[in-house]
């Protein structure tokens, strides 16, 4: 395919960019500004992507203030602090001709002032959305201190030879708040609904002088009654270009933390879920340039995008955690090699929400990229992979590209292990890209697959390996509570792939709290079925990521899912559930049950392994076969096992 518009270069003011992908800023918990966290981590995630071809990264999002403390109680660096990190990653990311803006953002009062035990800050005294916490009103004093905060670290970005700044107008942040009406209700002259914005750009030009871009984030909607709406936000835009001193308007969406879930959504929000408010901006300015993003994961669904106008650059930010080398493969119609993002949101968003630095289910190396490097093996083995799911994919993949000679074998007629029941429910039909790409590069790599046999201990001992690598995964439990082996009590197994009748009414147990009860009980409520989802915990999937939980509640509710929470289940008769409350201790039926469906650990399938222990030198158990886990460990000790033999 060829892309006209999406490998062109293009202005941002007088920056150039030699083409339209960007990187936008994220937290990564990698520590690039705070003062007792190395900067190497961060440098090297991002050369990674100006390697890999990416025209724009903008890095941070920097905190400005002090009150403005992210990832724990890590104290800031202070500018000056800053500058020779900031200097390095410029010279790092022009050395592949990649350009480098930093965004400058203050929280204001999203945020959680347990963060750093000073109390949250903004325009007006209206409490926060997400943590209901009322801030403290600022003063014009300390509001001309947050400017000339913003002002510093601007000057130090051009000190540092970076090429442009973004001030982050979104996701409910201070600057947003500034012209909303559910962040700004003041009487004085900062109740002026864009003077705040008006202010910070005239003086982070005036320090950034004409050589570099500013640019502007906002919000295409922000989605919360009474609120800036599309229309709005199109003035915003109109207003922000009238300026003559912005470059660009990036588009992101929101208001508030549970907008997250939206903006970096798991694979229930449809690919380009938001064009439509980004394409509404782009028509409403007349010079500058648009960025569209959000789940925006394939160079073709981008350069539609822009053949269409909706947007002059496109944000792949997750696109490009995934798979760093995205825009090269494309540029050189490397399609098939492409590793998509598969919107799971565990290792990213889903782990910088627990204040984790973040790594990918798709892509192990991500925050490992200067320690992961691939030095061919000093020795070429013979490995032997049993069980073809995602880790023994990925240890097979890793292994062969390091030159081992390697043999899979998979007792089923497919690859994929367990992701082909995940991907019996349509809105996790991206987990497929698990196992396309894996089976891509096996194949390439010259892998010996065997399918439809199951290597037993004379199997395997008969290929006379070097190592052997066990990823021969997990199996389903019964319950332990009586009637958990009546023949209507079923696992996830047997109903996503087996397909038993279920009837009507079904029963969700809860015990693992994650992902599999949620979605199970979405899927099978569109399917008209009446469910009950019972969890021990407060609330039902109470271990999912931070963007999931809104997604899920929502499909959930509005489809007359029914929660029963702190409750345990006692005992199943058939076709009646009794459950105990934790709090109360009080006992209660649940009649009429066709199906139940109990979700509880799997166990290490791990047989193989105790016969084989003393008989071949060098051998692993990966994945679910060490312990049942989530897909994220599963491929991340595929491919540790496979650089390591």
């Amino acid at each position: 395919m060829k892309f006209d518009h999406l490998f062109s270069p293009i202005k941002l003011g007088p920056v150039e960019v030699k083409n339209r992908i960007v990187m936008s800023s994220h937290e990564t918990g990698f520590g690039f500004f705070q003062r007792n966290l190395p900067a190497d981590r961060y440098i090297e995630y991002m050369r990674a992507r100006a390697e890999g071809g990416c025209g724009l990264i903008v890095i941070g999002a920097c905190p400005v203030h002090p009150s403005n403390l992210i990832f724990g109680n890590e104290p800031l660096l202070p500018p000056d602090e800053l500058l020779p990190r900031l200097r390095r990653m410029s010279e790092t990311l022009h050395e592949h001709g990649t350009k480098v803006f930093i965004q400058l953002f203050h929280h204001g009062k999203e945020w959680d002032s347990t963060q750093n035990l000073t109390p949250l800050e903004s325009f007006s005294d209206i409490p926060s959305f997400s943590t209901r916490e009322r801030p403290m009103v600022l003063t014009q004093k300390e509001i001309g201190d947050i400017i000339e905060c913003f002002t510093v670290f601007a000057r130090t970005a051009r000190e540092a030879g970076l090429d442009g700044v973004e001030l982050h107008g979104t996701h409910g942040y201070l600057i947003q708040q500034s012209w909303s009406p559910w962040g700004n209700q003041r009487k004085d002259k900062y109740g002026e609904p864009m003077r705040f914005a008006f202010e910070l750009i005239d003086r982070v030009r005036q320090e950034i002088g004409p050589e570099m871009a500013l640019g502007f984030r906002i919000s295409g909607d922000d989605l919360h009654p009474g609120g800036m709406d599309n229309e709005k936000m199109q003035e915003v835009a109109r207003t922000l270009e009238a300026t003559g001193k912005v470059n660009y308007i990036n588009c992101s969406a929101g208001s508030q933390f549970a907008h997250y879930g939206l903006v970096i959504g798991p694979g229930y929000i449809p690919l380009g879920f938001f064009i439509p408010f980004h394409s509404a901006i782009r028509r409403a300015v007349e010079k500058i340039p648009v960025f569209a993003s959000v789940r925006i994961n394939d160079p073709v669904q981008a350069e539609k995008i822009l053949e269409d106008g909706h947007a002059d650059l496109v944000v792949m930010t997750r696109a490009q955690i995934a798979d760093p080398e995205i825009s090269k493969k494309a540029q050189a119609g490397k399609l098939d090699e492409i590793r998509h993002c598969i919107a799971c949101v565990q290792g990213c968003i889903g782990r910088g929400f627990r204040l984790k630095s973040i790594t990918c289910t798709q892509n192990p190396r991500v925050g490992r990229e200067a320690e992961t490097t691939f030095a061919p093996a000093r020795k070429q083995k013979k490995v032997v992979v049993v069980g073809g799911g995602p880790a023994g994919m990925e240890a097979a993949r890793t292994a062969a590209e390091r030159g081992h000679q390697v043999v899979l074998f998979e007792k089923e007629k497919d690859l994929g292990g367990q992701v082909n029941i995940i991907t019996r429910i349509p809105e996790r039909g991206e987990f497929n890209e698990l196992i396309r790409w894996r089976r891509f590069q096996l194949d390439k790599l010259g892998v010996k697959i065997v399918l439809g046999k199951e290597a037993d201990e004379r199997v395997i001992l008969g290929e006379s390996p070097d190592a052997v690598v066990l990823a021969t995964g997990s199996l389903p439990t019964k319950p332990e509570f009586p009637g958990g082996d009546l023949p209507n009590v079923h696992h996830l197994v047997q109903v996503l792939w087996e397909n038993v009748p279920l009837g009507e009414h079904v029963v969700i147990v809860d015990t693992v709290f994650k992902q599999q009860a949620v979605t199970l009980a979405d899927h099978l409520a569109g399917m008209e079925k009446k469910v009950t989802l019972v969890t021990p915990l407060p609330y039902p999937g109470m271990f999912l990521g931070i963007t999931e939980i809104p997604i899920m509640f929502m499909r959930m509710l509005t489809k007359g899912v029914t929660f029963m929470e702190s409750s345990e289940a006692l005992e199943f008769t058939g076709d009646t559930l009794i459950v105990r409350n934790n709090f109360t201790q009080l006992t209660q039926n649940i009649e009429k049950i066709d199906s139940l469906i109990v979700i509880q650990a799997n166990r290490q399938n791990d047989g193989l392994f105790w016969k084989l222990m003393d008989k071949i030198p060098e051998i692993y158990r990966i994945g679910d076969c060490a312990s049942p886990r989530d897909v994220l460990q599963a491929i991340r000790e595929g491919f540790d096992v496979g650089r390591k033999i």
